[in-house]
């Protein structure tokens, strides 16, 4: 969503049921229930796509990344 005119910018796919979400670095990060985190980012200006999905334990209500290694969130077993 643009913050110059509230228009939408990408609609992407994630998991269902969203427990958490948040942005960091440039990148959105959704949490779901159906055991996914789902990162989203800006390709090039304009152009937003799903940069990763990470399995995760189903339900887990959690959010947390690796502050170690903050680039490979699949090394995090906080998750």
């Amino acid at each position: 969503m643009s913050t110059d005119d509230d228009k939408v910018l990408a609609d992407l796919p994630i998991g269902a049921n969203v427990d958490a979400t948040k942005i960091d670095n440039g990148q959105a990060f959704a949490s779901c229930g159906d055991g996914t985190l789902t990162v989203a980012g800006e390709r090039s200006p304009g152009n937003f796509a799903i940069m990763q999905t990470v399995k995760t334990r189903q339900s887990a209500r959690t959010m947390g990344m690796d502050p170690h290694n903050p680039q490979d969130l699949s090394t995090y077993r906080g998750i």
